[in-house]
């Protein structure tokens, strides 16, 4: 099952806004997965914590973020090996499933590579 394969600690090979790269400011950031728990430590220490759903019978495949408020994020993601791409909408206010692994300027698309550790 997709989940049990992502499980584990991933570093930031590439992450794009809106049509721009800000891979930069991910440098030395991680991701841990851990059962159905997302966290995330950026390299100012800061850390986010979300737990979050897939649905692997789509085309693409979708995943849900739900932040501590119940706030859903939504998302597409493709894991394949070690690589995993996670693109989603977070413009707030409003929900858009992104239907590409691309980001648009004013998409409000954040598009996250990854590689597991």
């Amino acid at each position: 099952d997709e989940v049990k394969k992502a499980q584990g600690n991933w570093g930031f090979v590439s992450v794009e806004i809106n049509g721009q790269d800000i891979s930069a400011g991910f440098k030395g950031a991680a991701v841990t997965v851990k059962g159905n728990k997302f966290e995330l430590v950026l390299p100012n220490g800061t850390t986010l914590v979300r737990s979050f759903k897939v649905d692997s019978s789509t085309d693409p495949k979708c995943v849900d973020f739900i932040n501590e408020k119940g706030e859903v994020t939504e998302g597409i993601y493709e894991l394949m090996g070690k690589s995993l791409k996670i693109c989603v909408f977070i413009k707030s206010g409003a929900k858009e499933r992104p239907s590409t692994f691309k980001t648009m300027p004013n998409s409000g698309h954040i598009l996250y590579v990854l590689r597991q550790k």
